[in-house]
């Protein structure tokens, strides 16, 4: 045989050289080889360092910064067709990053608490104080009732002059007159006299109680209104004392309350007219994005049609409230506006 080498002979060794360098047991790898995986972590432990144009991809990057101590700049993603044409480096993009660490829901509401800032306070009427938050404690500036007043329909009376009353020997007092809440009665009472009271009206002078109508029957004799008392009550009873419900100078709501329709309904019984409430906050809405197109517009395959992009229906309402210029629809598809600019009228850019 001629013509070829020798067994044992040189050529042998090179063959067994260039089959051990290819399974990564040689001094260099050739230039073009690419490697994925696992197989450039291999590459890069045996042989020290990872040449340029080495395509890695997922953990073998991390493989290879533990071991050689950097990561060449031309490391990409796998490429079936030659070297990817992708030139950051892996994890330069955030969304590829994921959650390194997670905070606790007490530590991030102690962030909230700590960097939040009290609003400002602003007066508002009491027809549109439903709903808001007292930027103070309120304190009733006069007594709730300002006056006796009577806790039932029936007749004011002293009770002592009930006494003894029962239905099978009703006691007879003449009526003088009428007491009602916008009206009351004008005279002091007598020993031996009502007057015919309604619920909520200030009690005559002279009067200590009011026997429920339950317990009258109202009669006519000679021309003189009566009422028979079929019943007995003390003195004090069916009465409201001044400042029974509020007392002047007693925190009626405290700061911090979110007023409900009966809050709203003591402030008005307290003589209030307006009530300083903490300011609502302005929020304004930037959704970036160039997949998406404007309510409409036919989406495409790669885009989705969302109603962020442009203004919702409630942006005007919360915009004027506020004081915030209104954004104008979206005309056309067109990235949104930066993020540190607002949205203006004659900007008709999405937002």
């Amino acid at each position: 045989m001629s013509g070829g080498p020798k067994p044992g002979g040189p050529g042998d060794a090179a063959d067994r050289d260039a089959g051990a360098s290819q399974r990564g047991l040689g001094r260099h790898v050739p230039e073009d080889m690419p490697f994925a995986g696992e197989a450039g972590a291999a590459g890069s432990e045996t042989l020290g360092h990872v040449p340029e144009d080495m395509s890695f991809a997922g953990e073998a990057v991390t493989d290879a910064r533990e071991t050689t101590g950097h990561v060449p700049s031309a490391m990409s993603h796998p490429s079936a067709t030659g070297p990817s044409r992708h030139t950051s480096r892996p994890g330069d993009d955030p969304r590829m990053r994921g959650f390194q660490a997670r905070a606790d829901l007490a530590d991030a509401l102690a962030l909230l608490r700590g960097r939040a800032v009290r609003l400002a306070a602003e007066v508002v009427p009491l027809a549109a104080a439903f709903g808001r938050v007292l930027a103070g404690d309120v304190l009733a500036p006069i007594d709730v009732p300002g006056y006796v007043r009577a806790a039932v329909d029936g007749y004011a009376l002293r009770g002592e002059d009930s006494f003894g009353a029962t239905v099978d020997a009703p006691l007879v007092l003449p009526v003088r007159g009428d007491s009602l809440p916008g009206r009351p009665y004008p005279a002091a009472l007598g020993p031996g006299e009502a007057v015919r009271i309604a619920t909520g009206a200030p009690l005559p002078a002279g009067a200590d109680a009011v026997l429920q109508a339950e317990l009258a029957r109202e009669v006519v004799r000679g021309g003189r209104v009566l009422v028979e008392l079929l019943g007995s009550v003390p003195p004090l009873r069916h009465i409201g004392q001044v400042g029974e419900d509020m007392s002047r100078g007693t925190c009626v709501l405290a700061a911090g309350r979110r007023l409900r329709p009966q809050d709203v309904g003591a402030l008005a019984s307290l003589g209030l007219a307006e009530v300083a409430v903490v300011r609502r906050p302005r929020l304004g809405l930037l959704v970036t994005g160039d997949e998406l197109v404007p309510p409409g517009a036919p989406p495409a395959r790669t885009r989705s049609s969302t109603a962020t992009r442009s203004c919702s229906p409630a942006w005007p309402r919360a915009t004027a409230a506020s004081g915030w210029p209104r954004c104008a629809p979206a005309t056309a598809p067109r990235p949104c506006a930066p993020a540190s600019t607002r949205c203006w009228p004659a900007r008709p850019t999405s937002c």
